[in-house]
């Protein structure tokens, strides 16, 4: 591509007014698609669906009727009294009742249930855990639980209760993505503006870029608007669309508004500065364009939507801002002219000058590094080296409230997890065993694995290879016909990492990782001590 196509040019030069006023059009319609896109977005997105885990939760839910726990709330004894004195085991119960009278909640179990168990109190018995699912869509669950939380967060009288788990975990990094992006706004463009003004020494130049940029992050907004009705697009794509929206208008404006200067100080018209800069700047801008396009496109083949999202972001903002670049902001400088130069800073130079004449500091420092590339480049690589050792210690996983502010609800919660119970059943796993004969022999093998707590299993208690019925009650079996799949649940003790928000994630229902406790699943309901209510017999199975 050695010229701009012609009929570009004559676009941006001979119908410049209705370019621009299009575009405005296009802008504003832009924004009101985009405005109504912030709040579908999706939290996750971290599993595949196509995993043995995805396809065994998918199993629990359908077959069994299986629910994984995703909202917890945690009652906090006040000082002086415990989780198991009268006044608080009340105030824990009458919560748990008022929570399982919400339309969208299925109390799963709590400390106070029948069953509950030790492993649902603290370690010093202050605290104590009231585990639930929140049903529904994704998008439905985390409206459910943005509302619940007002509603079951304060004081009990002899008790606080706090929410947690997944769901609270997802509302809060929603809001927290929102939050940030306002602030990075705030604080970028503000610098970005300083930093152009210096560049440009004009206040009408330097304001370009950041128009074009704003153009590519609007038109990025829409085109997310119209994805999130045909697929799922994670909210974490506004963050890149924000940055890499900025980075690259300012990016492609620099080089379109630079040229387009040095042409009409050199004597040329502004049909001719305009022709000139989409011949030389507009290749550049087309060639950049499309290797940061293909680039992204690699992530479209993840499974994971969080990582197709970053694609579908990437993709727009740098369609939008090459279309900006090249059309808006020519049809822009055509309407302008000179005075492009218009408010112009006191210690600027003449135009001319500064338009024209060459920055002796950066051509010495280019000249520099063209002699001594190795003596310019080693002090460079030194320093790259230096920034990357900290990733020597890195360690990968999916996310959690631990990508929260450590003052968040759904953060303290969780470190109150980790910290302070012995094992976390508000994180439990889950196993489908897919034959009848594995049911005695897989849960014996993974109760005597090295910090496995107990199996329970709808034909007992495993706990160090040895097995039991549950307590008071004689082990039940189902039909053969019906018994063709069996279901286990399984929760991690407490240790420095925490298992993903979601209990589907591609680790979820691997049975190779140690540490875990499992709950049954039945292949009419799931149920064990901990979800009585679940089964009209007390015990799955019947």
């Amino acid at each position: 591509m050695t010229h701009s196509p012609p009929r570009l040019t004559r676009l941006v030069t001979r119908r410049a007014r209705w370019v621009l006023a299009l575009g405005g059009l296009a802008v504003v319609l832009a924004a009101i698609v985009g405005a109504g896109a912030l709040g579908k977005l999706k939290g996750g997105g971290f599993d595949d669906s196509s995993s043995p885990s995805s396809q065994g939760r998918q199993v629990l839910e359908h077959r069994f009727g299986v629910d994984s726990a995703n909202l917890v709330l945690l009652v906090s004894a006040h000082p002086g009294s415990t989780v198991d004195s009268p006044a608080v085991a009340t105030a824990g119960r009458a919560v748990a009742a008022r929570l399982a009278a919400e339309p969208d909640v299925r109390i799963l179990t709590s400390y106070w249930s029948p069953g509950g168990g030790p492993t649902l109190r603290s370690r010093d018995a202050t605290r104590a855990l009231v585990v639930a699912h929140v049903t529904g869509s994704q998008d439905q669950a985390d409206k459910a639980a943005k509302l619940l939380r007002p509603r079951f967060t304060g004081n009990l009288g002899p008790a606080d209760v706090a929410t947690g788990g997944p769901e609270q975990g997802n509302v809060d990094v929603n809001g927290s993505v929102t939050k940030d992006l306002a602030s990075a706004e705030s604080l970028a463009v503000p610098l970005t503006l300083v930093l152009l003004l210096l560049v440009f020494g004009s206040v009408v130049a330097g304001l370009l870029p950041l128009l074009v940029g704003g153009v590519s992050i609007v038109g990025t907004f829409a085109t997310l608007g119209a994805l999130v009705r045909v697929t799922d697009v994670s909210v974490f794509a506004l963050n890149l669309t924000t940055a890499l929206g900025i980075g690259l208008g300012v990016d492609y404006s620099l080089l379109v508004v630079s040229r387009y200067r040095e042409e009409l100080a050199g004597g040329a018209t502004t049909t001719e500065a305009i022709a000139a800069t989409l011949r030389t700047a507009g290749r550049t801008i087309v060639f950049s364009a499309a290797t940061v396009a293909v680039a992204l496109s690699a992530m479209l083949v993840f499974p994971l939507f969080f990582l197709r999202s970053f694609a579908y972001a990437g993709i727009a903002v740098v369609a939008v801002a090459t279309v900006a670049a090249l059309v808006l902001l020519p049809a822009l400088l055509m309407v302008l002219g000179p005075r492009v130069e218009r408010l112009s800073l006191p210690w600027t130079r003449r135009r001319g000058q500064a338009a024209t004449r060459p920055s002796t500091g950066w051509a010495r420092l280019a000249s520099f590094v063209m002699r001594r590339p190795l003596l310019a480049g080693l002090p460079v690589l030194a320093v790259l080296i230096l920034g990357a050792l900290p990733l020597t210690g890195i360690r990968f996983g999916l996310p959690d409230d631990r990508v929260l502010q450590p003052g968040t609800q759904a953060r303290q919660v969780g470190d109150i997890l980790r910290g302070g119970f012995t094992s976390q059943d508000s994180a439990a796993l889950q196993v489908v065993l897919p034959q009848d004969q594995t049911a005695t022999a897989y849960p014996a093998a993974l109760s005597a694995l090295p910090g496995v707590a107990r199996v329970v299993t709808v034909d007992g208690v495993w706990s160090g290879g040895a097995g039991s019925p549950p307590p008071g009650r004689p082990p039940r079996r189902c039909p053969a016909a019906t018994r063709r799949g069996a279901g286990c649940r399984s929760s991690r003790p407490s240790t420095p990492t925490t298992p993903p928000p979601s209990t589907s994630s591609g680790r979820s229902a691997r049975s190779r990782h140690p540490g875990r406790r499992w709950w049954p699943a039945s292949p009419r309901r799931w149920s064990t001590a901990r979800w009585p209510s679940r089964t009209t017999c007390g015990w799955p199975g019947c």
